[in-house]
């Protein structure tokens, strides 16, 4: 099994995927069975490769692949600057520590 160390040499391997597929949830997941070919563990959970989180669906593996496996959180609180990768954590933690919506 063959990771990429570079978004470079990844964009470069993968290029045709792009213009070939139209659509993000088809390309990633054409991503995930070209780079992990099987990552159904023994129970038939989708594993990771990373960090061996598991899930019952494929598209929850898909889903935390690109949004938060080694991927920097995002959304900034503009109040106390704590980062948030999902803008409904950042909408929940306003609405919870500084009373805003």
């Amino acid at each position: 099994m063959e990771l990429h160390d570079s978004d470079a040499l990844f964009a470069k391997k993968h290029i045709h995927k792009v213009t070939q597929f139209k659509s993000t949830s088809v390309y990633t997941t054409q991503i995930l069975s070209c780079h992990f070919p099987n990552p159904i563990d023994n129970s038939g959970r989708f594993v990771c490769p990373k960090c061996s989180a598991s899930y019952k669906h494929k598209f929850h593996l898909v889903s935390h692949i690109r949004h938060e496996c080694g991927v920097e959180p995002k959304f900034r609180c503009h109040i106390c600057s704590v980062m948030f990768k999902y803008k409904r954590s950042l909408n929940l933690h306003l609405r919870l520590k500084h009373f805003q919506m």
